[in-house]
């Protein structure tokens, strides 16, 4: 709209008049001598062109390969997770029936493996004492974090009736 009104005014002339201290632009001569003030010429390029319809739509086809590329990812990814996890618990099963605990393993994995612990000591280390060997079992936030089984020479010792001090 105010191109039109820009070109219909650069056609007929505008005037720039001041009245009572204001500036006014007018299509009509404040003072009959007055020239019309010179504009510059209207930019008829300066509109950007729409894109083609083939632009468009090769444009939208790579947003959508985009964005199915994105989604094969982040679907490939979730199924290497379950598949790990599967994994994960079949070994973890396996470790169960065989009494023995393997790192990652949860406190109810290791409870269904070795029981109860025979004690937990001042910093959450689990103890266990049992077929002549001693287990210490200790956790952090992904759980079991160190195994370690050492000969229970305490124990061997009070079974054949000896003691410990000579």
């Amino acid at each position: 709209m105010l191109l039109m009104l820009l070109g219909s005014a650069q056609a007929s002339g505008v005037y720039k008049c001041t009245l009572e201290g204001r500036t006014v632009f007018t299509d009509r001569p404040c003072f009959s001598d007055e020239p019309p003030i010179d504009l510059p010429p209207v930019n008829h390029e300066a509109a950007v062109p729409a894109p083609s319809g083939k632009e468009l739509a090769k444009r939208y086809d790579q947003r959508i390969s985009k964005g199915k590329a994105a989604r094969d990812k982040a679907d490939a990814a979730f199924v290497k997770q379950q598949q790990d996890a599967s994994k994960r618990a079949d070994t973890n099963r396996a470790a169960i029936l065989d009494h023995r605990v393997l790192k990652g393993m949860t406190a109810s994995e290791v409870k269904s493996a070795l029981g109860e612990p025979d004690s937990i000591d001042a910093s959450g280390t689990w103890l266990f004492h049992g077929d002549g060997k001693r287990t210490t079992i200790q956790f952090d936030a992904k759980g079991v974090s160190k195994v370690q089984s050492k000969s229970d020479h305490l124990s061997n010792k009070k079974k054949n009736g000896r003691s410990h001090r000579r």
